[in-house]
């Protein structure tokens, strides 16, 4: 099966209305990141094993709504709240999943 990809979600709410409803079809998650650095987006990224999607409603980067919906999506992935609202609030971060949920984080400049 081919993997999907697919970007939704112009605000928090949207986007986390469609990852309450959708979070199932991307199958075990592999990867969680956010970019708001150098020009970029900063919109939440979700890779499963079967499809990403991009939430243009959950951002990074500072501590608005954007952020907070971030940190939502981030706890439901298993993360403490200190650590996923932390995590949201960088101008970028990077964090895989094996199959055993332990989680490996990259954050700020350790990024290139």
């Amino acid at each position: 099966m081919a993997r999907e990809e697919e970007r939704i979600g112009a605000t928090t709410e949207s986007s986390l209305d469609y990852w309450q409803k959708n979070k199932k079809r991307l199958g075990p998650i592999t990867a969680a990141s956010c970019d708001a650095s150098k020009g970029n987006t900063g919109h939440l990224r979700i890779a499963g094993k079967n499809a990403d999607l991009e939430f243009g409603g959950c951002t990074c980067g500072y501590g608005g709504e954007g952020p907070q919906g971030t940190s939502k999506i981030l706890q439901d992935l298993g993360l403490s709240e200190k650590e996923a609202w932390a995590l949201a609030q960088s101008e970028m971060f990077l964090i895989y999943f094996d199959e055993s949920g332990l989680k490996f984080k990259l954050c700020g400049e350790i990024i290139q």
